[in-house]
Formats: structure tokens, C-alpha cells, sequence
């Protein structure tokens, strides 16, 4: 089954990976990590783009170690590409949410 960028941008996986089976404390933790992992992978494609001021600029950036919030906000201020890299980003990992459980459940 291979759905279209926007039917997975728009897909509710939550019930099924099980998350909704989770403790609220669990979901909290697992949405935690999936943030993360998707911020990281999203920052280190920006990076690739940037060119060396851009990429100096945004290491200077870095260096106070802001909020996750606030830099989410400055990705999407600042870098016009952010936005469509989250979204290639989070297709990417839903399509392996997805993936991951057919396979379990055969």
C-alpha cells in the first residue's frame, strides 16, 4: 500500500502504531523522541543547503541551545526550505511507522 505525500501528512497513524495503548507518560515520552529525531534529520538536510554564511549563521545560532519551540520557529522565519524538509521528513517517518506495523501484523 503507498499513499501520496498528502494523504500521509494528513494520515492519524496513532492508533495504528498502538500509541494510543500507551500510558499518557509514555505517549509524552514517545512524541518527545519522534520530535526529536524528526528535528535532527530535518536540521541536518537544512545544513546540506546552507551555503557557509547561512551555515555560520545558524551554528551561532545553535550555540545558545534554544528551546525546541524556538527554534522550530526560527528554522521556519529564517529558512524558507525548512517547511517543505519537515514535511519530507515526516512522510518519510510515517511511511516507516506504517511499514514497520503491516509487516508485524502478517
Amino acid at each position: 500500500m503507498t499513499m501520496d505525500t498528502q494523504e500521509l501528512l494528513n494520515k492519524d497513524i496513532i492508533s495504528a502504531i498502538g500509541f494510543d495503548a500507551l500510558l499518557p507518560e509514555e505517549q509524552d515520552e514517545f512524541i518527545s523522541q519522534i520530535g526529536t529525531v524528526l528535528l535532527e534529520s530535518a536540521l541536518t538536510k537544512l545544513m546540506v543547503e546552507l551555503n557557509d554564511e547561512q551555515l555560520k549563521a545558524l551554528d551561532y545560532y545553535l550555540e545558545d541551545e534554544p528551546s525546541a519551540d524556538i527554534l522550530l520557529k526560527h528554522l521556519f522565519d529564517q529558512y524558507p526550505q525548512f517547511e517543505s524538509i519537515m514535511q519530507e521528513e515526516t512522510v518519510a517517518f510515517k511511511q516507516e511507522m506504517l511499514e514497520l506495523f503491516e509487516e508485524t501484523e502478517k
